[in-house]
C-alpha cells in the first residue's frame, strides 16, 4: 500500500479514513482560503486516549505545505498500523493533526495563501517587532524574479555561488532561509502579523494542552539534511531542559540544537514550537521538527524560486507551470521508493522512542 498520497485531498481522505477505523475523535477546522479549484481547505485533528490527558504525544504534518506527504504517510502509518500495538496509559492521549498549512499544501507550495512561510509566522506580533534582514534586500530580486527563465536561473546560481565564495555558505543559508519581513511576494516571508493557520493552531494547542503535564510534539518536514536521512531539529536552546529530554530519549547524534547554533543549519525566526512552548508555561513541552533529507540544496532553492515566481506571476495550468509543480512536488516528496521506506521506517523509530520517553515501558 503507497502510503504517500498524490496530493492534498487524497492526503486528506486518507487520514480522516484511518482515524476513523482508529476510532479517533477527529475535528476539521476550515480556513478561509480555498483549492485550486474552490475546494474547501481544512486543519484535520484526531484525538486519541483521554479527555483530559496529563502526557500529551502531538504528530503533527505539513507545516511547509507542500513537504506534508512524508507528514500524511507516517501520520496513516501510525493510525492504520502501529496505533493497535500500543497500550496508552490511562492519564495520556495522542493528538494527530494533518495540514498545518493546508493552503500551500493543496496549491503545492512552502508558503500559505498570503505568502507568508508559517514556521517563521509566529512572533509574539502584540509585543515583539520583526527581526530586520538588511542583507536581504541585496538578494531579494534574485532570488524574487519578475521574469522567469533558464538565464535568470544561471544567473542566480552564478551570484549564489559568488557569495558562497564571499562569505561562506553558513552566511548564504542564513540569508535565504532565516526568515524576513521586509519584502511580502518573496521566499520566507515571515508575515505583517498572526496568519489564520497560526491562530487555529494555537487554538488547537491551547484546547490540547489544557491539563497536561508534559507533551511531545513531532511535526513532520523534509528537505533538510542528507537524501532519506532523519534529523531532529529541536527548537529549545542547548541549555533548556527540554532539549535535554530530547537527547536524552533519541539518539543525541541526531539532535541538533538550532536555536544554540550547534549545527550547519541557520536559526530562524518565528518558530511555531518555541511560541507554543511560551504560550503553555505550566506544560513541560518538548518539541522538535522530524526532518528528512531529499536532494542538495540548489535543486532545493531553485524549486522553491520557480514556485513563487509561478504563484505571483505565472500560470499553473500551463505546461511550464506544470512543470514547475511537478518539480517542486518532487523536492519535497521523492517517488524514489527506497526513500519513502527510509522516511516510513525513521518516523516509526522515532515515535516509538517518543513513545518510550513519554509513557514509559507501560505504554507497550
Amino acid at each position: 500500500m503507497n502510503l504517500f498520497p498524490p496530493d492534498y485531498f487524497a492526503a486528506r481522505a486518507a487520514f480522516l479514513d484511518a482515524a476513523a477505523n482508529a476510532g479517533a475523535r477527529r475535528e476539521a477546522r476550515a480556513i478561509k482560503a480555498r483549492g485550486p479549484g474552490g475546494e474547501e481547505l481544512t486543519i484535520d485533528t484526531a484525538w486519541l486516549g483521554a479527555a483530559a490527558p496529563k502526557r500529551q504525544l502531538v504528530i503533527s504534518s505539513g507545516t511547509h505545505g507542500v513537504e506534508g506527504p512524508a507528514g500524511t504517510a507516517a501520520q496513516v502509518q501510525f493510525l492504520r498500523e502501529d496505533w493497535p500495538a500500543y497500550r496508552l496509559p490511562d492519564d495520556a492521549a495522542v493528538l494527530l493533526i494533518h495540514a498545518n498549512n493546508p493552503f500551500g499544501y493543496a496549491w503545492r507550495r512552502r508558503m500559505n495563501e498570503d505568502n507568508v512561510d508559517l514556521n517563521r509566522n509566529f512572533l509574539d506580533w502584540g509585543n515583539e517587532q520583526p527581526p530586520r534582514r538588511p542583507e536581504y534586500a541585496g538578494i531579494v530580486d534574485l532570488l524574487n524574479p519578475k521574469e522567469f527563465s533558464e538565464a535568470s536561473n544561471a544567473a542566480f546560481l552564478q551570484a549564489a555561488m559568488k557569495l558562497v565564495a564571499e562569505k561562506g555558505e553558513p552566511w548564504v543559508q542564513a540569508r535565504l532561509t532565516e526568515g524576513q519581513y521586509d519584502f511580502p511576494g518573496g521566499l520566507y516571508f515571515g508575515g505583517a502579523g498572526p496568519v489564520e493557520s497560526n491562530t487555529v493552531l494555537r487554538s488547537i494547542f491551547t484546547e490540547a494542552l489544557r491539563h497536561a503535564d508534559e507533551a511531545l510534539v513531532i511535526d513532520v518536514h523534509t528537505g533538510m539534511g542528507a537524501y532519506g536521512d532523519h534529523l531532529l531539529i529541536s527548537s529549545h536552546e542547548r541549555q533548556d531542559p527540554a532539549h535535554q529530554w530530547l537527547c536524552q530519549h533519541f539518539a543525541p547524534a541526531r539532535v541538533e540544537a538550532v536555536m544554540s547554533g550547534d549545527t550547519r543549519w541557520p536559526a530562524v525566526s518565528g518558530k511555531m514550537g518555541t511560541a507554543i512552548a511560551k504560550a503553555n508555561p505550566h506544560c513541560a513541552l518538548r518539541w522538535f521538527s522530524l526532518e528528512f533529507g531529499t536532494f542538495e540544496g540548489a535543486r532545493m532553492i531553485l524549486g522553491e524560486r520557480a514556485e513563487n515566481w509561478l504563484f505571483h506571476h505565472g500560470d499553473r495550468d500551463s505546461v511550464q507551470g506544470k512543470a514547475i509543480l511537478g518539480e517542486v512536488w518532487e523536492c519535497s516528496s521523492p517517488t524514489d521508493e527506497s526513500w519513502r521506506r527510509r522516511v516510513l521506517n525513521g518516523c516509526r523509530s522515532v515515535v516509538l522512542d517518543g513513545w518510550r520517553g513519554l509513557f514509559g515501558a507501560a505504554g507497550f
